[in-house]
């Protein structure tokens, strides 16, 4: 409890301070521990307590304190770097002499599961999210400062907004180095998110949210290069593993279903109950920006995958939300009144499926449907 209270105090000082104050504190400190970090960086420390066997609270906590870190830009790319050395899922990652691995698959699929607590797992993704983005961003900058790039997109490219072939500063090819990660959270976290037992019901949505949120992260990088897809069995970035599996009604497809067709109504029933309506809105906004980010990529993607491989392997994701039940579960989420961030999205999500299906109204409008769905929609937004 003392270790934790005083990594959420460190947390929250990194967070809150002005970023000049926090820095010069952050070297004071550095300095003040030289003699007991034997030249080690302030955060070296933290990742090896992560990587030792203490509760899953204190790992949690840890977790936290890292992600503060990423606050500042320039150190993201080391720390993210760090991050893929002490964890077990990259295999070929170069090991540090003395400090263990930190095996995120037991954790999650023998301790917490038994415990059906998970808070090491929400605060990891949490952290390896933050850490991806900061980098992301620190090398969008940099390219930025270099002036824009000047080689087209290669051929069969899924186009996007292209920094180059890669990001500097932590974030190679579209995050080609990630996968591992990304792995872990599509077939160990999301495969079985439906599956697992949950001592507090929320967690099912916390550990959800966190999930889709490193999805659409991953989409995101893979929109900014200029490689192109190619087989599912082969390596490639995390973006088009993502992109595979959706089409291809994998895991992260059941999980994004799962969340989301429960509908608005779902929603409203909890809506006097905080702890459980807070990340169940999170997890709905998270689902609402896979599928919007996927709608976005998955034309290019499948045209550029059918020039590889010469055949159909999917269908494009408007195909499959096209069954009028899906497709007004999903518009209908304008009716829920009381997130704005849940209605932008449904606002979003609506503009990129009438592009695709100008013909949504006579979808809603099919016989032995409800055609209420229509009458939702429509005072959705009138209101």
């Amino acid at each position: 409890d003392i270790m934790v209270a005083f990594l959420g105090l460190f947390r929250q000082v990194v967070e809150q301070g002005s970023l000049p104050e926090v820095r010069a504190f952050l070297e004071s400190l550095d300095r003040d521990l030289a003699h007991l970090l034997s030249g080690h960086p302030l955060h070296e420390p933290l990742f090896q307590l992560m990587c030792h066997p203490v509760p899953n609270t204190v790992k949690a906590a840890l977790d936290a304190a890292l992600s503060a870190l990423t606050r500042f830009r320039d150190q993201a790319p080391r720390l993210l770097d760090r991050l893929m050395q002490c964890a077990a899922i990259l295999p070929n990652a170069p090991l540090v002499p003395g400090v263990p691995r930190l095996d995120l698959i037991t954790q999650i699929n023998e301790i917490e599961a038994r415990k059906e607590e998970y808070p090491e797992t929400i605060a990891f993704i949490k952290l390896l999210n933050s850490m991806v983005a900061a980098a992301r961003d620190a090398g969008s900058t940099a390219a930025g400062s270099r002036g824009p790039g000047t080689a087209a997109a290669a051929a069969g490219a899924v186009p996007g907004a292209s920094v180059g072939t890669a990001l500097s500063g932590g974030v190679g090819e579209g995050g080609l180095e990630l996968v591992h990660f990304t792995t872990f959270v599509v077939q160990h976290v999301l495969a079985h998110l439906w599956q697992r037992g949950y001592k507090n019901p929320s967690q099912k949505w916390e550990v959800a949210a966190v999930a889709f949120q490193h999805l659409e992260l991953m989409l995101d990088l893979v929109s900014r290069i200029s490689v192109p897809p190619g087989d599912v069995s082969s390596r490639q970035p995390p973006g088009y593993m993502i992109l595979h599996d959706i089409l291809g009604g994998g895991p992260s497809m059941q999980a994004l279903l799962h969340i989301l067709l429960p509908g608005h109504e779902d929603l409203s029933a909890v809506r006097n109950h905080t702890e459980q309506l807070v990340p169940r809105e999170a997890a709905v906004v998270a689902a609402l920006r896979v599928l919007i980010a996927v709608l976005r990529l998955d034309m290019q993607f499948l045209a550029a995958l059918q020039r590889v491989s010469g055949q159909e392997r999917y269908l494009p994701l408007d195909s499959q939300l096209r069954p009028p039940k899906r497709l007004s579960v999903l518009l209908e989420y304008i009716c829920y009144q009381d997130s704005a961030d849940v209605q932008v999205e449904a606002i979003r999500i609506t503009q990129e499926l009438v592009q695709r299906l100008p013909n949504v109204v006579e979808i809603l409008q099919q016989p032995n449907f409800d055609l209420s769905s229509c009458v939702n929609i429509r005072r959705g937004y009138a209101d």
